[in-house]
């Protein structure tokens, strides 16, 4: 169960949100696309600043002398979280086909976006080493089978858990943080709970507990952390509503 006064501040978060005029709406939703852009991004090696972002996906200003790379990371991003929030309205079911359409909007590369990797790899900032190249297909199938049939004890719990699960195994040869950062916000959004972002100052804890998950199968310090940056928005996002 989410616990009463965090789901009290959902419930009042969500009444909120239905009192706002569409263009309020679509301002709030702009600054929480950037900031998470940015940080979600960040989390994955990009160095643009936040106000950098805001330029790219506001103003659609790009400043001068910046890597190709880095501009996609971001229109990548935000592409990828549209589809999230239209696959969340339409309830669309959770996917392996989902999941790769996500990860070709986030890493728009031509033989990298949306396909499973051939290739060991290592997990930046964490200690547990992916499962073999030879191994993701039946992974991925395993974890939508997963998803479907596992019980949960709150939206919380079953956003982190897909999150962690689908980190551990990182079947793409790049972007599977973001990508599980995405679906996180998916499974929140999909439940009816806004969605939420891990900040870049709180990486340490962040890789910490998806280690803890991937090495001892403890969810708890990573559910721990997704229910205070979900608070974290929500008093956030009140306080400028006063």
């Amino acid at each position: 169960m989410v616990p009463e006064n965090l789901q009290n501040k959902i419930d009042a978060m969500n009444e909120a949100w239905k009192k706002m005029e569409s263009h309020e709406q679509e301002e709030c939703e702009i600054d929480f696309v950037a900031r998470f852009t940015h940080h979600s991004t960040a989390l994955g090696g990009n160095a643009l600043t936040e106000d950098e972002i805001r330029k790219i996906l506001i103003e659609h200003v790009v400043p001068k002398a910046m890597p190709l790379r880095e501009l996609d990371d971001i229109r990548g991003h935000e592409a990828a979280w549209r589809m999230v929030k239209r696959a969340s309205e339409k309830k669309k079911p959770l996917s392996e086909n989902l999941i790769k359409d996500i990860h070709q909007a986030a890493i728009p590369m031509p033989g990298v976006g949306g396909i499973y990797r051939t290739v060991p790899l290592s997990v930046r900032g964490a200690r547990h080493v992916p499962p073999s190249p030879d191994k993701v297909r039946a992974k991925m199938k395993y974890l939508i089978a997963d998803y479907g049939y596992r019980e949960f004890g709150s939206s919380i719990e079953k956003a982190a858990w897909l999150h962690a699960q689908f980190y551990k195994i990182h079947p793409f040869v790049e972007g599977s943080g973001r990508t599980a950062r995405l679906l996180l916000n998916y499974q929140l959004m999909l439940d009816g709970m806004p969605p939420t972002f891990v900040k870049k100052d709180n990486a340490q804890r962040y890789y910490k507990a998806l280690d803890t998950y991937a090495e001892e199968d403890n969810l708890r310090p990573f559910c721990d952390l997704v229910k205070e940056t979900l608070e974290q928005e929500i008093d956030e996002f009140m306080s400028h509503l006063k």
